[in-house]
């Protein structure tokens, strides 16, 4: 399991990844780094919950 972007953690007080705001605002491409951090960590969860994705997710126009 890969979170992106590398400045990601996962943060053992609140039991969840996080990605700070500092880390995100000097990002090259804040909102690349952003939709990476949000499509990686649910694509961990879904994969951990054992979720069955094809018949969940609506495919792109």
């Amino acid at each position: 399991m890969t979170v992106e972007p590398a400045q990601a953690k996962y943060d053992q007080g609140l039991g969840e990844f996080i990605l700070l705001y500092e880390d995100l605002r000097q990002a090259p491409s804040p909102d690349e780094a952003l939709l990476a951090f949000l499509q990686s960590t649910y694509e961990a969860a879904a994969g951990l919950a054992k979720r069955d994705r094809k018949s969940l997710e609506r495919q792109p126009f």
